[in-house]
C-alpha cells in the first residue's frame, strides 16, 4: 500500500487536526517514531514539558511572556534558567549552553534544541500549531533553523550576562566561591 510522500503539507495539517493517516511519516518527529504510531505501542509519556528560557533576555521574556497567557494542550514548566541556573542540575545542560539556544525537554524526556525546541512549544498552542507544521518542512526547516542558530548567536554575544556565564562556566570548580 502507497502511503504517498513521507512529508506533505496534507499529512502535516491532518496531524495538527488530530487526523493522522496510518502509516503516513507526517514530520522528522513523527519520523523517528514510525513504529509506535503503525503498531499502535503503548510509550510512556510524561504529562508535562520543560522550557529552558534565558529571563535576562527581554525579547525572550516577552515571548515566553506571551505563550504563559495561552492554554497549552500539555502542562507546561518554564524555568528561567539566567536567574535561576540551579534548575539546569540533572539535565546535562551548563547555564551557557543553556542560555545560547532555547532548551526543551520534551513529554518523553528528550531535551530538544533552537528550532526543534520552539516546535515542541508551538505544537502545545492552537493557532501555532499550522506554524508548526509548515515549519517542520523540508527546506522551510532548514532555513527557519539556520536564521534562528545566527540570531542565537549574536543575541549570545550582545548580553552580558551570556558572556559572564561562559566565564564561569570556565572557572574551575575548585577555584569558584
Amino acid at each position: 500500500m502507497d502511503t504517498g510522500p513521507a512529508f506533505s503539507l496534507r499529512g502535516l495539517l491532518l496531524q495538527q487536526s488530530g487526523s493522522i493517516l496510518p502509516g503516513r511519516i507526517c514530520d522528522p518527529y513523527l519520523h523517528r517514531h514510525r513504529r509506535y504510531l503503525q503498531t499502535g505501542a503503548k510509550k510512556t509519556v510524561r504529562s508535562l514539558i520543560e522550557v529552558y528560557y534565558d529571563g535576562k533576555c527581554g525579547l525572550c521574556s516577552r515571548e515566553i511572556g506571551y505563550y504563559k497567557r495561552l492554554t497549552p494542550r500539555t502542562s507546561i514548566v518554564w524555568n528561567d534558567i539566567a536567574t535561576h541556573p540551579e534548575l539546569l542540575q540533572g539535565t546535562g545542560m551548563s547555564q551557557s549552553d543553556a542560555l545560547l539556544y532555547l532548551r526543551v525537554r520534551d513529554s518523553e524526556g528528550a531535551i530538544r534544541t533552537g528550532l526543534d525546541a520552539f516546535l515542541v512549544i508551538w505544537r502545545q498552542f492552537r493557532g501555532w500549531r499550522v506554524l508548526a507544521a509548515l515549519a517542520a518542512l523540508p527546506g522551510v526547516y532548514s532555513g527557519v533553523s539556520f536564521a534562528y542558530q545566527k540570531f542565537a548567536d549574536q543575541r549570545f554575544k550582545r548580553h552580558a550576562h551570556c558572556q559572564a556565564s561562559v566565564e564561569t562556566s570556565a572557572t574551575p570548580a575548585s577555584s569558584r566561591h
